[in-house]
């Protein structure tokens, strides 16, 4: 990878970087698909009624020696 440093003495590379169209933002959609990882979550929790029996709490003690 080139540093700007590069591209300003070699100006060859900065006219064929000029001729690349700049990358533009799309609209976003108002819903956003939910990742596979999600659909999971929310399908679990929709099949146990919304129980939290997944989620373990766990204890750890230490004794001083």
């Amino acid at each position: 990878m080139k540093s700007t440093r590069t591209l300003q003495i070699n100006p060859v590379d900065a006219a064929i970087l000029s001729a690349i169209p700049p990358i533009r933002a799309l609209p976003r959609p108002t819903r956003v698909p939910l990742s596979f990882a999600q659909q999971r979550l929310w399908f679990h929790s929709r099949l146990t009624g919304g129980r939290d029996d997944c989620h373990l709490q766990v204890g750890f003690g230490s004794a001083a020696s």
